[in-house]
Order: structure tokens, then sequence, then C-alpha cells
């Protein structure tokens, strides 16, 4: 109902990430369902267009309040010569991010976020993309890494 009333471009952007937000809670709870079908090996990747800088940026405001709270800088960077514009699944990669994310700003008591989407190649007309998030954190323990 608010996304409906005039709005300045601040409050605009709040009900956005409030709206994306409330739809990340779903996904979360779906999360919980999709245990049980991995376990039933029965777990589907979905695939539709969507667009990889525009899924970036949702990432990036979610957690803004999260990062100005902590006085820490979140930065993304999708590399120009990439697609914005892929197939896949938005849902799981989203998902994945958030976790990344969120377990970056979690662990980083000082310094910067930053989520870095490259372009390695088209290969047998697929595109190719190493997404990489980076923090100054405390890092994670050199025996557990081949584990992760």
């Amino acid at each position: 109902m608010l996304q409906r009333k005039e709005l300045d471009s601040v409050s605009t952007q709040y009900v956005q990430t409030i709206q994306r937000s409330g739809e990340n809670l779903l996904n979360i709870i779906n999360d919980v369902l999709d245990m049980s079908k991995i376990e039933a090996g029965m777990m589907r990747i979905e695939s539709a267009p969507f667009s990889i800088r525009g899924l970036v940026h949702s990432v990036e405001t979610i957690f803004h309040a999260r990062v100005s709270e902590k006085g820490l800088l979140l930065s993304a960077n999708v590399e120009e010569s990439g697609p914005d514009k892929v197939e896949g699944d938005a849902t799981r990669l989203t998902q994945i991010l958030i976790n990344l994310v969120g377990n970056s700003i979690k662990f980083t008591s000082k310094g910067t976020i930053a989520i870095k989407i490259t372009n390695e190649g088209i290969e047998n007309n697929k595109v190719k993309t190493g997404i990489v998030v980076i923090d100054s954190g405390i890092g994670i323990e050199p025996d557990k890494l081949q584990k992760i």
C-alpha cells in the first residue's frame, strides 16, 4: 500500500528495500523447505533471465543499514565486459550472496567488504562468471578452507 503513495526518492528506496527484504525472508523460509528437497534428491535449479547488476545492487541495498551501523564500506563491481542480462537462478544466487555478505559483516569489525563479479568468457554459448566476496575480517582458518 505504501508503494502506491507518492513518496520522495529516499522514502521510495526504503520502501523498495522493505519489499525486497520481505521477499528475501520468504526465500529463507523456502530455503528451509528446499533442504528437505535436497535430502530427497528433488532440488531443481530454476533458469530465467535476470540482470546481474540489478541483483548485486539489491544485495548492496539490503545490507546498506547494517554496513553503515558498523562503519564498514561495502562496494560492488561487476565487470563492464560481461553481459548484464544472463539466464540462471537469480533466487539461489541472491541467497548465496546474502549468506556470504552477511557472514562478512558479522566477522568484519572494521574495513571493507567487496563483491566482485568478473567476466570469465563465453564457452559453448554459456557465460562464465567469477563471483567473489572479499572482506577485511578475521578470515577462515587455513585447515578449514579445503572443506569449505
